[in-house]
């Protein structure tokens, strides 16, 4: 496996899931997120108090924009960015002993792009109680645990070639991404 993109609701562990198969991998592994474009526009709140205590709700606003555009808009620029690190033209010319994670898999149309791409899917079940919880404390704010970006990510989760539970305790999701990475051979 080269490439495994890591689909999720929000608030359901897609980023420590990540860095837990990057903890027990023996591949090199590179980190991607489908919202890294956005986030990059983060600088905006340093202008304006606009969002204040609204950023999420900016993100998905305009994640949903650029996805007008093009439905893919954000993957191609991940894909992209793949490509000009590893300084290759596509991903089969990528090393195998190179582990390429994307996080942040919500819609049909990421999974469709990103399997026809190569690239195995992991998704990430988790409880809503436990996302609301998590999405509270992290950004501070009680917010819908669901957005226009991931309507359908539940029945996503269940078309992925793998998945994990994260709806217990921090030792329970190891155990489990730990058995992934084995059976898996990463």
């Amino acid at each position: 496996m080269k490439g495994l993109i890591v689909f999720g609701e929000k608030g359901s562990g897609k980023d420590t899931v990540a860095k837990l198969i990057n903890e027990y991998s023996e591949k090199s592994v590179s980190f991607f997120n489908i919202g890294d474009l956005v986030r990059d526009m983060s600088c905006i709140f340093l202008a304006t108090d606009k969002w204040e205590n609204k950023k999420r709700e900016f993100y998905v606003d305009t994640a949903i924009k650029l996805k007008e555009i093009d439905e893919d808009f954000l993957s191609y620029y991940v894909l992209g960015k793949i490509l000009d690190k590893f300084k290759k033209k596509s991903m089969k010319d990528i090393d195998n002993e190179q582990l390429i994670i994307v996080t942040g898999g919500r819609t049909y149309e990421d999974f469709e792009f990103w399997k026809k791409s190569g690239f195995k899917t992991l998704g990430v079940k988790c409880d809503e109680k436990v996302r609301i919880e998590r999405l509270k404390s992290r950004d501070g704010y009680e917010q819908n645990s669901q957005d226009d970006l991931e309507k359908n990510t539940r029945k996503i989760i269940d078309l992925c070639d793998f998945t994990v539970d994260n709806s217990g305790s921090f030792k329970d999701l190891t155990k489990e991404v730990t058995d992934f990475v084995v059976e898996n051979g990463l």
